[in-house]
């Protein structure tokens, strides 16, 4: 049978053969390769060492940014009080200001009516020694 076999067919399984002894190389090249690559990976540190440094780091840059949060918040609301308080002091100074106007606009009306007061006996004063002078 293989006697009748064209030689186009024998070309062609040589061809295969070929193609196969390639393909047998590349694999053992690539094995190779692999192999170089486990025995560096072996050499380094574990991978699962490195995924924990970046857990850790992960979670150290988390509570980090959750303390700062929590910093910002608490600075935030002690902002808002002592603004709150200021607020406060502000209108009771208003008021303080309003009652010292008030009370400075009463006292000018008390000095007013004291200061007319003072000239009408200053003229009852002037007629009584008028008065005295004119009974002597």
């Amino acid at each position: 049978e293989v006697l009748e076999k064209p030689p186009s067919h024998n070309q062609k399984l040589q061809d295969d053969l070929q193609k196969a002894s390639e393909r047998y190389a590349e694999l053992e090249q690539r094995t190779a390769n692999l192999e170089r690559e486990r025995e560096e990976l072996e050499r380094r540190p574990q991978v699962q060492e490195v995924e924990a440094r970046i857990a850790a780091v992960q979670r150290e840059a988390q509570e980090a940014h959750e303390s700062a949060a929590r910093e910002m918040a608490r600075h935030s609301q002690e902002c808002k009080e002592r603004v709150v308080a200021i607020e406060r002091e502000r209108e009771a100074l208003r008021e303080q200001l309003d009652e010292a106007r008030a009370g400075a606009e009463s006292s000018q009306e008390r000095a007013g009516a004291l200061q007319r007061e003072r000239e009408e006996m200053q003229v009852e004063l002037e007629r009584a020694r008028a008065g005295a002078e004119a009974s002597e």
